[in-house]
């Protein structure tokens, strides 16, 4: 799934890279903002790591808008229809901010996670843009002048 995150991204004209969540988690936990947008793909199945799910979460209460979560998941497939529902609810918990900036009314109907390789390709766009768009905001930011709030810059 990784390569076909890093083949659509190249499709989109990014220059992906990508990395295992054990590389960066701590980085990202400690510390400062990405310099770069970020997608994470979340297997569900880590819900039931108790370290993961608390690196997971803890990342997740970071809030970092640079930073898009996405939960690829094969419905075609029965153990993971068998524990949908329980790693639904555990996901809930583990990645409440996420989903809740995820599930905030879209005119894109979406299901509970991309479950074939087309959704898989329409959430990553997704997901790139929401990192994109929250990576410009943080970047064009001006320091406030005289008590007045920062303002978008024009790119010049």
């Amino acid at each position: 799934m990784a390569q076909d995150a890093a083949d659509i991204a190249r499709s989109m004209g990014f220059q992906p890279t990508v990395r295992e969540f054990e590389e960066v988690a701590e980085q990202l936990l400690t510390g400062e903002r990405p310099e770069r947008p970020c997608v994470l793909l979340v297997d569900r199945w880590a819900f039931l790591d108790g370290r993961r799910a608390e690196v997971l979460r803890r990342l997740d209460r970071r809030g970092l808008g640079p930073v898009a979560v996405i939960e690829p998941w094969n419905r075609e497939d029965q153990q993971g229809r068998d524990h949908g529902r329980r790693l639904d609810e555990l996901g809930d918990d583990v990645l409440s901010v996420s989903r809740g900036v995820r599930d905030k009314p879209s005119l894109q109907p979406r299901s509970a996670a991309p479950g074939s390789i087309e959704e898989f390709r329409g959430e990553l766009e997704r997901a790139v843009m929401r990192a994109c768009t929250a990576h410009e905001r943080r970047s064009v930011r001006r320091p406030s002048l005289g008590g007045q709030a920062g303002r978008p810059g024009t790119g010049d």
